[in-house]
């Protein structure tokens, strides 16, 4: 059916007067079937057809009278991210990035310097004790 044809005033009429209201047996029997089929189709992780994907995205802008989109493919949705917020605002991406690796950094930096200031206090502790307790047991005698 062309795109001009969906537009067509009858095509509207004749799709708002037809809905489905009701499943035949039938219709029933193959829901599962159809449910799996889809279910497989959204965790796809294989690659999509781009032509035949760009295709059904204007079709269906066609169907709703609505004017084409630019459609844009990136490899991960990382991608996609980063593309649109480097996009609309200049590297959000990047800047977050900084922001959580400067916070882990000083977390690790944080607990790491506790860590090591409170073994080397107890061991100079520890060990100027020992050597006053002695200076004071060689003085006294």
């Amino acid at each position: 059916m062309s795109s001009s044809a969906t537009h067509h005033p009858r095509f509207i009429k004749y799709m708002s007067e037809n809905k489905i209201t009701k499943l035949t047996p039938e219709q029933q029997i193959l829901i599962p079937f159809y449910r799996e089929k889809w279910k497989k189709i959204a965790l796809s992780t294989e690659r999509i057809n781009k032509d035949r994907a760009a295709e059904a995205v204007e079709l269906l802008y066609d169907l709703i009278c609505k004017e084409k989109p630019t459609i844009l493919f990136y490899e991960s949705p990382y991608q996609a991210l980063n593309q649109s917020f480097n996009k609309e605002w200049g590297g959000y991406i990047g800047f977050l990035d900084d922001y959580l690796r400067n916070q882990f950094r000083n977390q690790i930096e944080s607990s790491l310097w506790r860590t090591i200031w409170e073994e080397l206090n107890d061991k100079i502790v520890y060990e100027l004790w020992g050597i006053w307790y002695l200076n004071l047991w060689f003085f006294s005698t």
